[in-house]
């Protein structure tokens, strides 16, 4: 698997959701996994072999049945792609056919077969990418019916010379009826095979090769649940590697990459540049970190062995743009180039926790700088990450150092204090029962870093929406304007806010009643924790983080209201979590605060941590269904 771009990690996980409540379109925003075709179409078998070569070189071979179930299901399964690299690979289609229901086979015809990717202008090899997709459409596909496709990738140039990995991981969300894998590799080169809850791996040599086979299947398709890490870390597995463990992967990436990250002129210039007059090692690094991620901005390169080795530092630099190994290569230079030791660091940085037992490619999406004089990570392709911090999906991980030495770290969780938010809301009634207001919010961490995301995106001409959608989405109706802070700029604290105007807030003449809430909840709302107890227990281990959050609400009724009765204060101390609500009058004016504190550092929680949270949701949810009476 090629190193790349850690997902967006606006990605505030855990008890905050999250992100902006009613607001469309938030990338901070995790829904629950679903798969809209996963019940209308079913794999009645797959089948992949691989023939292993002693230069790391390989053939594998692809076979797969899928069955549509129902009319909804024709559109997931009427056509399927392909990719592979045109310098590393050769692909080629063995069948590809529709077997129809009455038995009948229709061949996909040759037009039926699309080639895309990029090329080089004038006949020069792309800049970015030599990545080609084939897409096959099957013929005449309808409900009852049965593809068949079959396939075969020739890499004709290992990623690390002498080298091979492979992994198949198996969702319990998936139906697989008829699973079959094998590996054939000369005994020469080592391989070791590792598998968990499969059948199979039995070891068989003969002229000087071995083969190993394994089989499973899955007849009871699972429930995806929100937040839950990657089957990688504990669901079924096939693994196999060349590799003797994780520092030889290290060492095998640190081979190919590490003449990349010279000091040349042009490095050296910038570095001076940058740093002139500034001495302390730290305050060096901050410099860089800021330019790089502003500056170079982010573009894979999967141009044959370009998946995993970076390009050169001048090139990056005359672009301004590149993936991350060029990020970490160009940070390694400019750091050189003032006597300041860093390694590159290998890290899955998205729902994968823990390393594989055997070493395998597919453990590392993106690599990363840190710096040991420091104890320093840094992540110049997170452009909303303040120095300092690292983004969410490579927060509470394991890496791989590849040099300074090398060795397996780990990088570190995020902490409740490191995030933060108090939303502060004002709401004056006015005696026909509109009401008048604005909520302040200041974020920090992780919060604040997903709310900038957010913002970053944000079309001014959408404001207006946004705020009469987060109105709408609590009940109530009206009009707003949003107050947003600089987004130019990489903080730790971001503020944000909303003015508006309520229609019909209250009934009167009373009586009547009114929750406590505010009608632009913002991000990390107390409420959105509250509303697990929602949502269906989980029986997986989840991705979590705590956070802290204070709400103070200033309520004031106008004169021909009188507050008859306020809600009675709540105090619950939990282990991980904590809630206090109180509860002020004054005259027709009543200030509500709630603070919620879990104090869960990120990472991974098992189920036990959710049925543990479920209680105080529901204490919390009793508090905020408590109202005010007026009349």
């Amino acid at each position: 698997m090629p190193l790349s771009r850690h997902s967006v990690a606006a990605l505030v996980i855990g008890w905050t959701l999250i992100g902006m409540v009613g607001l469309p379109g938030s990338a901070a925003a995790e829904t629950e996994a679903s798969d809209e075709s996963a019940d209308f179409t079913r794999y009645e078998r797959y089948s992949a072999d691989y023939e292993l070569h002693a230069d790391g070189t390989h053939i594998e071979t692809h076979s797969w049945a899928l069955k549509v179930l129902a009319d909804q299901g024709v559109e997931d399964a009427n056509q399927t792609s392909i990719s592979y690299s045109q310098r590393l690979q050769e692909a080629r289609i063995i069948e590809a056919y529709t077997l129809k229901s009455d038995g009948r086979r229709i061949d996909a015809p040759e037009r039926n077969f699309q080639i895309s990717g990029d090329t080089g202008a004038a006949d020069n090899d792309p800049v970015f990418s030599d990545i080609k997709t084939m897409t096959v459409v099957f013929p005449e596909v309808a409900a009852g019916d049965t593809v068949v496709f079959a396939y075969r990738l020739i890499q004709k140039e290992a990623l690390f010379p002498g080298h091979f990995t492979l992994t198949h991981s198996f969702s319990p969300d998936d139906v697989l009826l008829d699973t079959r894998i094998g590996i054939s590799a000369p005994e020469s080169v080592g391989l070791r095979t590792y598998s968990r809850d499969v059948a199979g791996g039995i070891r068989t040599c003969a002229d000087g090769r071995c083969r190993w086979e394994w089989t499973y299947s899955n007849v009871v398709r699972g429930r995806p649940e929100r937040g839950m890490v990657s089957a990688l870390d504990y669901g079924p597995l096939i693994l196999a590697s060349t590799f003797r463990d994780y520092l030889e992967l290290g060492a095998a990436y640190e081979s190919r990459a590490r003449e990349r990250s010279t000091v040349t002129t042009r490095v050296r210039s910038l570095a001076d540049e940058l740093t002139q007059d500034t001495y302390a090692p730290r305050e060096q690094v901050r410099l860089f970190y800021d330019w790089v991620s502003r500056n170079i901005k982010f573009a894979g390169n999967c141009v044959g062995a370009g998946s995993v080795v970076p390009r050169d530092v001048d090139r990056v630099l005359e672009t301004r743009m590149g993936d991350c190994k060029d990020h970490t290569a160009l940070m390694q230079a400019l750091m050189e180039a003032k006597g300041i030791s860093s390694t590159p660091a290998l890290v899955q940085s998205g729902n994968v926790y823990r390393l594989p037992d055997l070493p395998v490619l597919s453990a590392f999406n993106h690599v990363m700088n840190y710096v040991p004089s420091l104890d320093l990570y840094l992540d110049a392709t997170a452009t909303n990450t303040p120095f300092g911090r690292l983004p969410f999906g490579s927060t509470a991980k394991p890496v791989v150092l590849t040099t300074a030495p090398a060795r397996i770290a780990h990088t570190p969780a995020i902490h409740s204090v490191d995030n933060r938010t108090t939303t502060r809301t004002d709401l004056r009634f006015a005696a026909d029962g509109s009401a008048q207001g604005h909520t302040e919010i200041e974020a920090s961490g992780m919060f604040a870093s997903g709310i900038k995301n957010w913002f970053d995106y944000l079309q001014p001409r959408d404001e207006e929406e946004v705020v009469r959608r987060a109105i709408a989405s609590t009940g109530g109706r009206g009009t707003g304007t949003l107050i947003r802070a600089d987004t130019s700029k990489v903080v730790d604290q971001y503020r944000y806010g909303s003015r508006y105007t309520l229609q019909d807030a209250i009934n009167l003449p009373g009586p009547g009643a009114l929750y406590v809430s505010s009608p632009f909840p913002g991000a990390a709302a107390i409420a959105r924790f509250a509303s697990i107890v929602h949502e269906r227990p989980r029986t997986r281990p989840f991705i979590c983080m705590g956070g802290i959050a204070t709400e103070i609400y200033t309520y004031r009724l106008p004169r021909n209201a009188r507050l008859l009765a306020v809600p009675r204060p709540v105090h619950h101390v939990g282990k991980n979590i904590s809630y206090r609500a109180t509860y002020a009058q004054k005259g027709n004016t009543i200030t509500a605060t709630r603070t919620f504190e879990d104090r869960t550092p990120s990472g991974v929680c098992d189920p036990g941590v959710d049925a543990a949270n479920r209680e105080i949701a529901q204490i919390i949810q009793k508090d905020l269904r408590k109202q005010l009476v007026y009349r």
